[in-house]
């Protein structure tokens, strides 16, 4: 599917309120770059008017949903983060994820993201940039499959194999290609096996080329509800055997953290849907 087709067909129930679906499309659209965008660059994209979006993109700005540089560029804005504060275990665990990569100082010059499931997809609501720049820029709603993540690998730790098969038979609605192959169920449910008795997850290459991420849940009080995922995203070629487990144990200790910082106002999400 093209990104127009897309873009055209989240805004099909344009009859009844088409000022709001063209708004959803525009910021659908902002969330797929990894920077800012013209208003002439958005219309090419979603096939809007220029005046249309301008005009939209003016009003979610004043909003806080958009933010407006300098050059008259839009970005997503800080408005998003709160809204998505109730799909991550309620309003904290946004707002402490920052605290928590602090808590652990292997992490402190790492790239860090939190993450949540949508569907057959992970969607980043978190980010902590580290130093070293990375074959792929972690940003929020940055949307990627959940297989190849060790995000991802977090949500689906816990499924029988018969469930994941029916969760790889799903398209990704994810726009970013990944460089890694979906995998067989075998091959699947023996690694994310073997990486539950490590307690954390990895990522090797699938989600890009040269980059290796070490994921770990934050999860409900119940075993296995898993609410959200870190993980820590570094260069392979910067890696030792040593270096691999540190960061692995650093992921569960950010994880730890979150849910620990977050406290009592850590919502259950798994068995709220």
């Amino acid at each position: 599917m093209t990104r127009k087709r897309a873009l055209r067909q989240s805004s099909a129930p344009a009859n009844k309120a088409p000022a709001v679906a063209k708004a959803i499309a525009i910021l659908d659209d902002l969330a797929q770059l990894s920077g800012a965008a013209s208003v002439s660059a958005i219309a090419r994209r979603t096939e809007f008017s220029k005046s249309s979006v301008s005009d939209i993109c003016s009003t979610l700005s004043g909003l806080g949903l958009l933010w407006r540089d300098r050059e008259g560029h839009y970005l997503l804005g800080h408005r998003i983060v709160e809204l998505a504060r109730a799909l991550v275990g309620g309003h904290r665990l946004i707002e402490v994820f920052a605290e928590a990569c602090e808590s652990v100082p292997e992490v402190r010059d790492e790239t860090v993201t939190l993450s949540i499931l949508d569907g057959v997809d992970v969607v980043i609501v978190a980010t902590r940039h580290g130093r070293a720049a990375l074959p792929i820029t972690a940003r929020i709603g940055l949307r990627l499959p959940v297989w190849s993540t060790a995000s991802g690998r977090c949500f689906l730790q816990s499924h029988t194999p018969a469930r994941l098969e029916e969760i790889l038979a799903v398209a990704s609605a994810a726009p970013t290609s990944v460089s890694g192959r979906v995998p067989s169920i075998r091959q699947l449910a023996s690694e994310l096996a073997l990486e539950h008795v490590k307690g954390f997850h990895v990522d090797e290459g699938s989600t890009a080329a040269g980059l290796t991420c070490f994921g770990a849940p934050v999860e409900a009080d119940a075993p296995g509800r898993t609410i959200a995922a870190v993980a820590i995203a570094v260069r392979s070629d910067a890696l030792s055997a040593t270096r691999r487990a540190d960061l692995g144990r650093a992921a569960v200790a950010v994880a730890v953290a979150c849910k620990t910082l977050a406290g009592p106002d850590l919502v259950d999400l798994a068995a709220a849907r």
